[in-house]
């Protein structure tokens, strides 16, 4: 099983526990943050990541103890590698989270065992230009012009 053919994005939230002393209420996740983006063997991260963040929210990309971000949610963080995914002509964006990722390396025996639980338990988003544009229908249409 081949990684290099889908972007994978491991992410993190940052969760403050406890209650609010003021209100008594539970806090949840602050922040999601990138771990790391790959694509063709290729961390992203410091390249296409930063320079999309940049253009897309104004700010620098911020790193914090090795988590890039913030992103305000897992939607808000998905929505932008969609973007760099389309950039990329990456055929699809696998998610995971760090948790989900320390619990498939503690079950897998094997390297490979483990390409197939990352393949199989990765959140995936599909480019929807790659997916119309490699069909059989487009192929025949292009070939025509």
């Amino acid at each position: 099983m081949n990684l290099k053919s889908n972007m994978y994005v491991i992410y993190h939230d940052k969760v403050k526990t406890g209650f609010s002393s003021e209100h008594g209420i539970p806090s949840g996740p602050l922040f999601i943050y990138i771990l790391g983006a790959w694509y063709q063997g290729k961390n992203l991260v410091n390249g296409k990541v930063r320079e999309k963040y940049l253009n897309c929210f104004g700010v620098q990309l911020k790193e914090d103890s090795e988590l890039y971000g913030p992103f305000n949610s897992e939607e808000e963080l998905k929505k932008f590698m969609y973007l760099v995914g389309e950039e990329l002509d990456a055929p699809a964006i696998k998610f995971l989270s760090l948790s989900e990722l320390s619990r498939l390396i503690g079950k897998s025996v094997s390297v490979d065992e483990l390409k197939n639980s990352l393949n199989e338990s990765a959140e995936e988003m599909k480019n929807v230009d790659k997916v119309e544009s490699d069909s059989l229908i487009h192929r025949i249409f292009s070939k025509t012009r």
